[in-house]
């Protein structure tokens, strides 16, 4: 009768005893090479501790509040996306037809008028951020065919800080920025176009 492999095996072990000193050697061993492991509370200590911090950096964020955004931050982004290679836009003629296209705003497009800029035609637009909040960009053109983007995002308490006029952003451009409606609008042309502040 033949028996499996395992079965030998299994039997073999079975019948090994370990000698009193055997066993004394063992625990000897495991004691010299094993550092002895430290006191359970220390470990609940340091979770102890990382719960309290983060608590503490928690209570600290809702303290801050929203940060509010400058001007000078909202002129660099605009003039620096104002500034990229054209994108997809929703083409439009007109604001009604360009709000049929960017209906997840959570405000109401405007006409872009700003004086002392030449009349201008509305390309299209498309969704973007201003600052990290959900904004549109639209692209306009003058007679010329000079570009113009204007960006408009709700005005929320975080653009309190911003002011209203024309700003020097950088390259020759200027950033024109104003409210309306409830709106905040901010728009960049080509350089030297804004030279007057239209207020």
């Amino acid at each position: 009768m033949k028996v499996s492999l395992k079965k030998q095996v299994q039997d073999y072990y079975c019948a090994q005893k370990l000698s009193s000193e055997g066993l004394e050697n063992l625990l000897s061993l495991e004691k010299s090479t094993c550092p002895p492991s430290p006191p359970r509370w220390r470990g609940r200590l340091g979770l102890l501790a990382t719960a309290a911090v983060f608590c503490l950096a928690l209570i600290y964020s809702f303290q801050a509040g929203p940060k509010a955004f400058s001007t000078q931050a909202v002129v660099q982004e605009v003039l620096a996306q104002h500034l990229k290679a054209e994108e997809k836009l929703y083409a439009a003629q007109s604001f009604p037809k360009l709000a049929q296209h960017l209906f997840e705003l959570s405000f109401t497009l405007q006409p872009v008028e700003v004086q002392q800029l030449p009349q201008l035609s509305l390309q299209g637009g498309t969704y973007c951020s201003l600052q990290g909040i959900k904004a549109v960009r639209i692209r306009l053109r003058d007679q010329n065919g000079q570009g113009y983007t204007a960006y408009e995002v709700e005005d929320l308490p975080v653009f309190d800080k911003v002011g209203e006029g024309n700003y020097p952003a950088g390259m020759h451009h200027r950033v024109t920025i104003y409210r309306k409606d409830g709106v905040l609008v901010a728009v960049a042309g080509p350089p030297e176009t804004h030279s007057e502040d239209p207020f």
